[in-house]
């Protein structure tokens, strides 16, 4: 099989399902992406499975999958036997993103998850869906029906939850935002420390970097398009407190003061005022941190400069890349991507891997 050069996906919220097959039609006839990943926020979006479905019928070849759900609000033999589904529907090409769970367990006033719940969890739905017997909490679970293996694939920031995937998982999803060289090389060593304890190899998992992706006339105007959704991702980035550390102290204090007054019931939902602003960008705005999160969160500005970033990124290790398409005008955000700026990836990365196949 031809090694693929890059891979390129989007995951959005879904909150009008007419809406986002629409959306999902001009995706693929203009950016023919290699995975779609679904959000789960029960009470913020549709529920995933019910989209998912939808993609499957739609589509021909893309990967599909949670992009993330998390081991709190549904049983494992649950998620299970709903992913094993849509595996068979999609003819094997379903995924279960995970993580520890941020606004859909905030929402309904839980915790996040443990790392070792989640690598519980994890390490169920792989067996079940695989047609193992498996113990959940002194239970014995199997699905008696005819299932597929579906990879999992774990989404993190921190040491801890990058080398349990690296671990355990089948893949991982580099979440938060990446948009930053030396953070690439710093999470692909967390991964490789897990991969190293379990003797496994880096080539075994499948790894995405989520890069939030905002094309415009400036980087100042990137920027401003995508405040609502760097407010809400710094919150998952900076989940662990060793990768809280790697900040400066004054900025730390204005995040945990992002983390105390954020709206987690206009998460990702854009509801702008007559200022041009939701609660959440007006809280950014306040703190004064904006540009300090986005150049570490994401890349913004006219099509040139996007490429730039994404090749300086390539340059560090990384290869496959989601990108969220969160904020307003969707569909034309995704055209001018898939129009603009995935060309010029594609061609960059084929490039860049025909000189390595000529290199002695």
């Amino acid at each position: 099989m031809t090694k693929q050069a890059i891979k390129l996906g989007f995951v959005r919220p879904v909150d009008d399902i007419h809406e986002y097959l629409q959306w999902l039609r001009v995706a693929e006839e203009v950016a023919d992406p290699d995975l779609i990943g679904v959000g789960d926020g029960q009470d913020l979006w549709i529920d995933p499975y019910i989209t998912m479905t939808a993609i499957a019928m739609t589509t021909k070849r893309a990967l599909v999958g949670t992009t993330v759900t998390n081991p709190l609000t549904r049983h494992p033999a649950v998620t299970a036997g709903a992913i094993a589904g849509l595996q068979q529907l999609s003819k094997g090409r379903a995924f279960l993103g995970i993580a520890t769970g941020l606004s859909a367990l905030r929402n309904i006033g839980l915790k996040p998850a443990t790392v070792q719940e989640l690598e519980d969890y994890v390490r169920a739905v792989q067996g079940l869906t695989a047609g193992e017997t498996v113990t959940w909490k002194g239970q014995k679970l199997k699905l008696n029906w005819k299932t597929q293996r579906v990879p999992v694939w774990v989404l993190g920031a921190g040491p801890k939850v990058l080398a349990m995937a690296g671990r355990v998982a089948d893949g991982v999803i580099l979440g938060g935002g990446v948009a930053q060289p030396e953070l690439v090389k710093k999470m692909l060593g967390y991964i490789e420390a897990g991969v190293k304890q379990a003797g496994r190899r880096m080539s075994d998992l499948e790894i995405w970097w989520m890069v939030r992706v905002a094309v415009a006339p400036t980087v100042e105007e990137g920027i401003d398009l995508m405040r609502d959704y760097i407010a809400g991702n710094t919150l998952q980035s900076y989940k662990s407190p060793e990768v809280l550390a790697d900040v400066p102290k004054d900025i730390q204090e204005k995040i945990k003061i992002l983390e105390r007054e954020y709206r987690w019931d206009e998460h990702v939902k854009f509801n702008r005022g007559p200022d041009g602003m939701t609660n959440n960008e007006r809280l950014l705005e306040r703190l004064g941190i904006k540009h300090f999160l986005a150049n570490r969160f994401m890349v913004a500005g006219p099509p040139d400069v996007c490429v730039k970033r994404f090749q300086s990124l390539m340059d560090a290790g990384a290869r496959n890349f989601l990108i969220p398409q969160v904020i307003p005008g969707r569909i034309e955000t995704t055209r001018t991507l898939g129009e603009k700026v995935f060309p010029a990836l594609r061609a960059a990365a084929a490039a860049r891997l025909a000189g390595h196949s000529r290199s002695p």
